[in-house]
């Protein structure tokens, strides 16, 4: 059993040593726009202000939605 978790930490640390570059500001904003927009549970510490800065200005989500969602 020992080796399975061995060979899975091996497997995480060579996918973590390939990575991918990191998600752009549109692509994050888009992210957290959906969550917004979505009636799924949602922590309100989950969006930054300066995420909702960025959501507004590209016109993902309304600050009425932000409201409603209890996120500003």
């Amino acid at each position: 059993m020992r080796r399975t978790q061995r060979n899975s930490v091996k497997t995480k640390r060579s996918r973590k040593a390939q990575g991918t570059p990191p998600p752009s500001p549109d692509e994050l904003a888009a992210f957290y726009a959906a969550k917004v927009n979505s009636d799924e549970y949602l922590p309100q510490s989950m969006i930054s202000a300066a995420m909702c800065g960025a959501m507004l200005a590209r016109g993902l989500v309304t600050p009425e939605r932000l409201r409603m969602r209890g996120v500003r």
